[in-house]
């Protein structure tokens, strides 16, 4: 990035002129209703304009301050001076000008050129996207805000990925269409996990509009993805829904079919276990109507999932035991791991042992011939589990410890945490309390290193604090 003293945009920072003469008029209108009177007013403002055409920059910025000490409400003067002292390399007091700016007037797509700027200076990058597709949200026609939004896409971490579907975008003559630029871009933030960034930029699309229905239910679906990922799980749940209502529009049955099963998984974390199953079995029917395995065998396990939850122990088994014959069929170890691990689960909660062990030593022979470690704790921890349910505790003991061994190579504290976690029940059901003592301990000191609030409270609850 060239030094701001020397920087030739092809569009000005200050536009084509300092102060447009409207804006002008009503700056000195402002003033004259302040401490200055209208000709001491217009006399700072010209004086600051012409500070600025002559590069003295410092002076203007002074001038300003001077002016909006009289008019501390006039957002003109406040976009000015932030591309002033841009100039003068303070990005962090131009960024905050311009967001003053866009508080006292919240419709001007100018404040949020002025944030982008100061935002990509300060290498914010999301950020300043986020920013000028505010901007073009108020006002979709500005080419400054859409050629200043794709610049500052290239000169970020993103340029790598986005740049081809940009060319691409060239070609179809569709780079000049700002619903699709801003989208394109907001979808790219949401894969590199800029969620907060990608949601002001998808819903910024939303509100630049567009004539397509698909390109629109593209935008809902990663918005669902974003909020989600952010914990957002009404908002997402809305998008969705819109998703789902699109896609049927359309005839979209794999649309409909992914729309469903996400729809599932919100309501089943919700614990509305009525409609998770009746939205995985609408993605289960589709799946089958497409012939898409993947997609199937997905279903079936969240199906899974949801019996095992209401207790419906006989389908849920039935249904994981399809999913490792899907999984067999497509040769796809690892899922069929995974499900044995799920049928162990379910066999454990019927209260057949002997099967529960079967299964979850399958699931472990398979990661061990996969060579996945993060696999081989999960089967581990399992039969640790299923050893402390059949009351053998020394042996649940020593599968934990393989779980807390793997954990340490790996460096994966989640699975660490757990480890620690079965190795303290074991412990305290063998009346080691000591013992169990330092391993709820160890477990609650990886929650609080991780921030994670749910496992501070389980670990602090196997504490008895």
């Amino acid at each position: 990035m060239e030094k701001q003293a020397t920087l030739k945009e092809k569009f000005s920072i200050f536009g084509s002129r300092t102060v447009g003469r409207a804006a002008q008029r009503e700056a000195e209108e402002e003033g004259g209703r302040c401490g200055l009177n209208k000709a001491e007013f217009m006399e700072r403002v010209q004086q600051s304009n012409e500070a600025c055409q002559r590069g003295d920059f410092q002076a203007a910025v002074s001038l300003y301050g001077d002016a909006l000490r009289a008019d501390p409400q006039n957002c003109i003067l406040y976009s000015n001076r932030s591309a002033a002292l841009l100039k003068l390399g303070r990005y962090q007091a131009s960024l905050d000008d311009a967001v003053k700016a866009c508080l006292l007037n919240p419709k001007w797509p100018k404040a949020y050129f002025r944030q982008g700027v100061a935002l990509q200076y300060l290498g914010r990058h999301a950020d300043a996207l986020a920013a000028f597709a505010s901007g073009l949200a108020q006002d979709p026609k500005s080419l400054q805000l859409l050629v200043g939004m794709v610049e500052a896409a290239m000169k970020s971490p993103l340029r790598e990925s986005l740049e081809p579907t940009y060319q691409q975008l060239q070609k179809m003559k569709l780079d000049k269409s700002p619903f699709v630029v801003v989208s394109v871009i907001g979808q790219e933030l949401l894969t590199a996990a800029h969620h907060t960034a990608s949601v002001v930029v998808l819903e910024s699309a939303l509100k630049i509009g567009t004539c397509s229905l698909k390109l629109r239910g593209s935008v809902f679906s990663a918005l669902s993805s974003a909020h989600w990922s952010l914990g957002n799980t009404e908002k997402s749940t809305g998008y969705m829904q819109q998703d789902l209502e699109v896609s049927k529009t359309l005839g979209d049955q794999t649309g409909e079919c992914r729309a469903h099963g996400n729809l599932g998984s919100a309501f089943f974390s919700k614990g509305n276990y009525r409609e998770a199953l009746t939205n995985h079995r609408h993605q289960l029917v589709l799946a089958m109507k497409l012939k898409d395995r993947e997609a199937a065998s997905m279903a079936l396990s969240s199906l899974g999932h949801v019996y095992t939850a209401i207790g419906d122990y006989p389908n849920a088994l039935a249904s994981h035991k399809q999913c490792v014959l899907l999984a067999k069929q497509s040769k796809d170890q690892l899922s069929e791991a995974r499900e044995l691990g799920n049928m162990g689960a379910v066999y454990i909660a019927m209260g057949d042992f002997e099967n529960a062990v079967q299964c979850h030593e399958q699931h472990l022979g398979i990661a061990k011939a996969l060579t996945s470690k993060r696999e081989e704790a999960r089967a581990y921890s399992n039969l640790g589990s299923a050893y402390h349910y059949h009351r053998n505790f020394d042996k649940a003991m020593s599968y934990h410890t393989h779980v807390l061994e793997l954990a340490q190579e790996l460096e994966e504290q989640p699975i660490e945490m757990r480890a620690y976690a079965g190795l303290g029940h074991a412990a305290r059901c063998m009346q080691d309390l000591e013992r169990a003592k330092q391993y709820h301990q160890q477990q609650l000191a990886i929650a609080e290193g991780l921030k994670d609030r749910a496992a501070e409270g389980r670990a602090s609850s196997n504490l008895g604090t």
